[in-house]
């Protein structure tokens, strides 16, 4: 008799400048890179879109939620 067992592996959150996120969640940094967290390593783009170039998160949130 053959048994088959399944081992599923649970994906690894991420630190990053000391905030956790989940694995496939995406955020922003302070630099306004978009940032995704790949089981356990942290993928970031530079200048995400909207943002003002080399702006700071604050200015991507004063120009997206206050215009």
């Amino acid at each position: 008799m053959f048994i088959q067992r399944y081992i599923y592996k649970q994906e690894e959150s991420c630190i990053y400048d000391g905030q956790e996120y989940a694995h496939d969640e995406v955020f922003l940094d302070d630099d306004c890179n978009k940032c995704q967290c790949d089981d356990g390593n942290t993928i970031c783009e530079m200048n995400a879109e909207g943002c003002p170039e080399g702006g700071s998160i604050r200015d991507y949130y004063a120009i997206f939620y206050y215009h």
